[in-house]
């Protein structure tokens, strides 16, 4: 009762995402520059894995070319949503889960058993070409856990693997992975609020789905 009254509370307001710079770090890599975003909290206490995509000049993103996120603690499928740009400045992006056999969380003590999975964007609308000279943004990425985490710590920090499957300009298919470095977003009072209706809508709807059955 409590998780579905905050929740309820957190879409009645409007809030920004009032993020502390420095919550995560870049990862650069030749056709795209994956970077943090943070890990911030939401509810009692569930968690986005919060991302910020860059096209490198002299490539292209075409219809269904990916972005994968390897190995994400909490996160499972059908519990989970996603948030990514739905045509501005990129997209509409389409989502894909693999489900992965839960673990120890990372980095966290004591141990804490929690489901994983990979999660993949896929890009479901026009073309987005940089011919440079700088890098284009392709927009912010979300990914909502699907349990309520243990309370991380201050200190806490991740670091996410991730592929690309993309085109150079000429057309020619490129692949490239990396990894980013996310570390905790320490949220003002006002941001603890719903970072958008797109993500927690379908998150309250099927909490509250799963527990009608439930009864």
């Amino acid at each position: 009762m409590r998780r579905a009254t905050w929740i309820m509370a957190c879409l009645a307001a409007v809030a920004g995402l009032g993020m502390i710079p420095g919550a995560g770090n870049s990862a650069q890599a030749a056709g795209i520059r994956v970077s943090g975003g943070g890990i911030k909290p939401f509810g009692d206490p569930f968690y986005f894995y919060i991302l910020d995509f860059y096209l490198e000049p002299d490539f292209e993103v075409l219809l269904s070319d990916t972005v994968i996120l390897h190995a994400l603690g909490g996160v499972h499928f059908p519990e989970s949503t996603t948030g990514a740009p739905g045509g501005d400045p990129s997209g509409p992006w389409a989502t894909s889960f693999t489900n992965l056999p839960s673990g120890p969380l990372p980095n966290y003590s004591p141990p804490t058993t929690v489901p994983f999975a990979d999660v993949k964007f896929i890009n479901a609308g026009d073309p987005v070409q940089n011919a440079g000279p700088g890098e284009k943004f392709l927009g912010q990425f979300k990914v909502l856990t699907a349990i309520s985490l243990p309370e991380l710590p201050p200190s806490y920090f991740v670091d996410i693997n991730w592929t690309i499957n993309i085109h150079r300009l000429d057309g020619s298919a490129f692949t490239d992975s990396g990894t980013v470095h996310l570390t905790l977003i320490i949220p003002e009072p006002s941001s603890m609020m719903l970072l958008g209706a797109g993500i927690g809508l379908p998150f309250l709807w099927r909490l509250r789905r799963s527990r009608s059955l439930a009864s």
